[in-house]
């Protein structure tokens, strides 16, 4: 690494990076230019913070303080901040990690702004998610003004290798990298601007040229240059290796999550899944909020059907789920997933009935962590769920009800059905034979989204509505449950005058289901006469399914 000497004493920086550092003192050198905002719930709190950073030189007209993360939204909008500082623990709906999380989803931040998040809270599960995302700086209170200015420095330090290495990436070519390993670097800096390129490198699966790095490397050991060891080692089919060697990291660095996920990941790679699913509890437990942890985990404790673990973990991510994660419902999907699997293997009613029990304890442990329009969603998985239960229990007649009861969390706004479920509505539809269904319902998802390759599979000849009324009676010989099918047989059963009784029976059965508004009104209509308009479309969308 550039920037050192060797020296009797061992390796010391040189006299041209410690200009460097001393140019890179930010609060020294740009004190006067920069704009901070606090945000923190403890307004005394935030006004010491802001004394101690004037302190620092900086102007008092440039340093902000809110009490409400509301009223920062307006700043955001109005003035670029060069650093957030952030309380953990705002006594709102958002805590300041999940805040930070929220404001990169609406682009109100970029990776030019420095986030600090601070609190009163030190606990592992605190600091840990606090630092799992975009975050990487945290401090306790309370705050000693000398810590807080090198924890600024570090930060917007860090600001300034990201710009001066960005140019440079992706590293693709050997000459790239060493230019990137070539850049000037203050010694407080190395470690992250070697964790830069060696990131970056690790993201394109690059190993000829992340061995290059490592082989140049200068710095002390830190958890991206140890998992860079791993996967060159990985590479080369020596994953017990790999192993050993995150475990001797681990032993010095018992906390580094990133390190527990790798250890996971290899293990499972090992086949070693008991090993693998330890790990993937650790890391979770450490950090419940952060969803892609818990899908880990839920999977191997799944495929080792081990059901206990599998409950607890459930029950400890639905009192986690956070506002702000966007992967939230794909997580609850895949541990309903994990847990049908699970109850497909069971033979014994009684834990059946258990892990059903869970199913509703979940639902209802999660519902208090959500806002309206993520309820509906959580509720719509959880009955498509019991959907699936039913088909494999054999009781196809209350899992199509189910089914429609599933989707009726929706009918109010069928386009706020995620993309997530509509392709699950999609294939059990289609299953219980409901062709329009399942054309709408294509024709929504693929408003949803600009890639159409999740419906592909599903557009084709076969899926073609009946037509005339021997085609029906054909058709529900075969899918004896289809509501549109039973709709479409009650009209053209009138045109053609027959089998009154056939008719009553499928009305009686309709009205046992939730069905979508359109088809709702037009069963009511005909409820005491003979239905002389055709059943319409599910619903009215822009492009609506084919008429028969």
């Amino acid at each position: 690494m550039r920037g050192y000497i060797n020296t009797r004493y061992g390796l010391m920086p040189s006299i041209q990076s410690i200009a460097i550092y001393m140019e890179s003192l930010v609060i020294k050198g740009r004190a006067t230019e920069l704009k901070v905002l606090i945000i923190d719930d403890s307004r005394p709190a935030a006004v010491l913070v802001r004394q101690q950073l004037v302190s620092m030189g900086l102007h008092r007209d440039n340093v902000y303080s809110v009490v409400r993360y509301e009223d920062a939204l307006p700043l955001l909008d109005k003035y670029f901040f060069h650093l957030l500082i952030i309380d953990y623990h705002l006594e709102q709906a958002l805590n300041g990690f999940e805040l930070v999380s929220v404001l990169h989803q609406n682009r109100r931040l970029n990776d030019k702004v420095g986030i600090l998040i601070i609190s009163g809270d030190a606990t592992q599960q605190t600091v840990l998610t606090a630092l799992s995302g975009k975050v990487k700086h945290f401090i306790s209170k309370p705050i000693k003004t000398r810590h807080l200015e090198e924890k600024i420095d570090q930060i917007l330090g860090e600001i300034e290798l990201k710009e001066a290495l960005g140019p440079l990436l992706p590293i693709e070519r050997f000459d790239i990298l060493k230019q990137a390993l070539n850049q000037p670097v203050h010694p407080r800096f190395a470690i992250a601007h070697e964790a830069l390129i060696l990131d970056d490198l690790m993201s394109n699966a690059n190993v000829l040229l992340l061995k290059e790095a490592l082989t140049q490397s200068q710095t002390s050991n830190h958890a991206t240059k140890a998992i860079a060891q791993a996967v060159v080692l990985q590479h080369h089919g020596e994953v017990g290796s790999a192993i050993e060697l995150l475990h001797q990291f681990l032993i010095e660095n018992p906390l580094s999550i990133r390190i527990l996920d790798q250890l996971s990941l290899l293990y499972q790679e090992n086949h070693n899944h008991p090993m693998a699913l330890k790990w993937a509890i650790k890391a979770f437990e450490l950090t419940p909020s952060i969803s892609k942890r818990a899908i880990r985990a839920s999977f191997l404790a799944a495929q080792l059907k081990q059901k206990e673990t599998l409950v607890k973990i459930g029950y400890t991510f639905a009192g986690h789920i956070s506002l702000a994660d966007q992967n939230w419902l794909n997580a609850v999907l895949s541990y309903l997933n994990d847990l049908g699997s699970v109850y497909t293997a069971t033979d014994q009613n009684k834990s059946k009935k258990l892990l059903l029990k869970h199913t509703s304890n979940f639902a209802q442990v999660a519902l208090r962590r959500l806002t309206p329009q993520r309820i509906a969603q959580l509720n719509a998985a959880v009955t498509l769920f019991q959907t699936h239960i039913l088909l494999h229990e054999q009781n196809p007649f209350l899992a199509h009800q189910k089914l429609f009861k599933s989707l009726s969390f929706f009918y109010q706004d069928i386009f706020a059905c995620p993309s997530l479920l509509l392709e699950q509505y999609i294939n059990s539809f289609l299953y219980f034979g409901e062709f329009h269904m399942h054309k709408e319902l294509q024709q929504i998802n693929q408003q949803h989204q600009s890639t159409k390759c999740a419906q592909a599979e599903f557009v084709n000849d076969a899926v073609t509505p009946p037509n005339d009324i021997h085609d029906l009676e054909v058709h529900l010989q075969q899918y004896p449950y289809s509501a549109e099918a039973k709709m479409h047989y009650m009209h053209r059963a009138q045109n053609k005058l027959k089998n009154n009784k056939q008719t009553h029976q499928y009305r009686d059965e309709l009205n046992q289901l939730h069905l979508p508004p359109n088809w709702g009104r037009w069963l009511k209509i005909h409820q005491h006469r003979a239905p002389l308009t055709a059943p319409p479309t599910a619903f009215s969308i822009s492009t609506p399914a084919e008429p028969l």
